[in-house]
Formats: structure tokens, sequence, C-alpha cells
């Protein structure tokens, strides 16, 4: 299998946090989306919060004269991005910015993660899920290093033009188009933004992979003689 083609960019820094422990705290006060917890800088810290995502989806954190973190895998969130994350209960750490005074935070659900597929067990060429040319694919990485793959059946010789219509300012993803007749690897051809691909008639590969955030996507693949 030939690699043909690999994306990938940088990731942003966070300020403020906010991700799954991998053990959860006892006693911890269930959060609800939209509520605010307010205390004293010299309590907040002391106490124990949790909340609870149903589904996979968009959470904005807001702070004020604190920051929250926690960890859940790739899944990570900050106060300046809404990013996605993993459903689970998540254990939050507060960590204060002032000696005095009040702090206080609150989370929003903005949206829903889609997916093309009800499951993401197309995790291997073996189990990649089969597509159509010039149609708009969703799909969600919830773990580091994840792959997910796609399969489609190119009619005669041509190109394929791999594009991603949603376009991210941070992304933190690779991914690559193969030809699985080949039956080798080229992981030298490296190349940043959308791609053009010469192929032959055949079955070719398309699969998203996460290094390290959890990660969502959207793509299409267009052939054209």
């Amino acid at each position: 299998m030939k690699i043909m083609n690999r994306v990938c960019a940088g990731v942003l820094a966070c300020a403020c946090v906010l991700c799954v422990s991998p053990v959860q705290a006892k006693g911890a006060t269930l959060v609800k989306e939209g509520q605010t917890i307010t205390e004293s800088v010299k309590n907040i810290e002391k106490k124990k919060y949790k909340i609870v995502l149903k589904q996979n989806s968009f959470v904005k954190v807001k702070a004020k004269n604190c920051i929250v973190s926690g960890e859940n895998g790739a899944s990570k969130m900050t106060s300046e991005e809404t990013l996605p994350a993993a459903k689970g209960t998540y254990d939050l750490l507060v960590f204060t910015s002032k000696k005095s005074g009040n702090a206080s935070f609150s989370y929003k659900i903005t949206g829903k993660v889609k997916s093309s597929f009800k499951n993401s067990k197309n995790t291997s060429v073996a189990k990649a899920y089969a597509i159509s040319f010039n149609k708009n694919y969703n799909g969600f990485l919830d773990n580091a290093f994840e792959e997910q793959y796609y399969k489609v059946n190119v009619p005669s010789a041509g190109k394929v033009k791999v594009t991603f219509p949603r376009a991210k300012k941070y992304q933190d993803n690779s991914y690559c188009f193969t030809n699985d007749q080949k039956k080798t690897k080229d992981p030298a051809s490296v190349v940043y933004g959308a791609e053009t691909f010469k192929v032959k008639k055949g079955t070719y590969y398309f699969a998203m992979t996460s290094s390290s955030a959890a990660y969502d996507y959207t793509f299409k693949l267009k052939f054209t003689k």
C-alpha cells in the first residue's frame, strides 16, 4: 500500500483546559450545562466538580479568575476555543489566578460532533467504509494515533482531488490517500493542504489519523478523467 500524501499541522497551546481524569473524584459536585459555579478563591480549589457529556459534543468553557483543567485521552478544551470532546464523565481541577475575591466557571454545549457512520469501527484497511466521490463525509477521532479508513472505487485512469470543505484554523491531524494495489510504503511523501493525485483504475483508500488530540473532520474526494 503506497502512501501518496500526508498532511499535518500544529496544535494550539491551551490556557484553560477541561478533560476527563482517569480516576473519577468521589463526592464531586455535578455541574450542569449553563450553570455557573462561583466560589471564593480560597475554597474553589478545595472542592471537586464533574460534568457529564451524554454524546460526543463541542463544548465551550468560560472561566473567570481561575483555570479549569483535566484530561481524558485525546479530548481537550480551552476557554478560548470551542473544541470536540468524547462523551463521558469529566472530573475538573480548578486553579485560581488571584489571591482573594471570587472565581467562577461554566460550560456550554454548542453542538453535536457529526459522523457519517453510526459506528467508528473503520480502524484498518480491512474494515474501511465504502464511500463515493463528490460527497462530504464527517468523522471523529477521539483517541490519539487512531486511524479511520475509507475506500473508493476509481472507474478509470484520471485524477482524485482531496479537499476539506470545513477548513480549521488549528489542526492536529494527518491524512493519507493510498493505493492498496502496490503493497509498498513511502512515508517520505509529505504535502500540506488540499492535493490532487494521478490514479489508475482500482480501489483506493483514504485514512485520517489523529496525532495527539481529539479531532473532528470533514473531507471530500473528487474524481475527474
